[in-house]
């Protein structure tokens, strides 16, 4: 698959950075394996949904950029769709994400996830709530969920070739 473009963050919040991570997605519902780390997908994040997105790139399979902004007291502002499609105005939404959900981020498309919670609307700070894709295996998909920031974070994160694995001596 081809890399997809990230979400669009600007951050007001004194101190939470993003460093080399970027924002790819926001969920309702825990990241658990049965739905490959993405949440309810039956819950939607936003009551604005984007008008009729068109895929116009492989680097963009939504047809359109979610753009947010995190206040300076820790809520996430969904303020705007920007679309894909060539001379197509933006969607604006200025919504408050309310309730429990997640904010995605990686360090590279391909890259392990990390997920921090917001309750009641709000970021939890406190990196030992947060939630990380660990690597346990010399494969992309042999990762298990671990609570806490992700060690490299903020730092890119090792891809699953650039960890040194012990051989699988039982396979012939």
């Amino acid at each position: 698959m081809t890399s997809q473009s990230s979400e669009q963050l600007t951050i007001e919040h004194p101190t939470f950075r993003l460093g080399d991570w970027s924002v790819y997605g926001v969920i309702r519902g825990e990241p658990t394996k049965e739905n490959h780390g993405w949440g309810d997908r039956e819950t939607p994040v936003y009551n604005a949904v984007p008008v009729d997105p068109q895929m116009v790139s492989t680097g963009n399979w939504k047809g359109y950029t979610a753009f947010c902004r995190l206040t300076h007291a820790g809520q996430l502002i969904l303020e705007r769709f920007d679309f894909a499609e060539t001379g197509r105005p933006p969607q604006l939404a200025n919504e408050a994400v309310v309730g429990a959900f997640y904010l995605v981020i990686k360090s590279s498309f391909n890259g392990p996830r990390v997920y921090v919670p917001f309750r009641d609307g709000a970021i939890v700070l406190e990196r030992a709530q947060w939630l990380h894709e660990a690597y346990v295996g010399d494969s992309p998909i042999a990762t298990e969920l671990r609570r806490g920031c992700h060690p490299e974070f903020p730092g890119a994160a090792r891809l699953w070739y650039q960890h040194d694995f012990p051989p699988d001596t039982e396979r012939r």
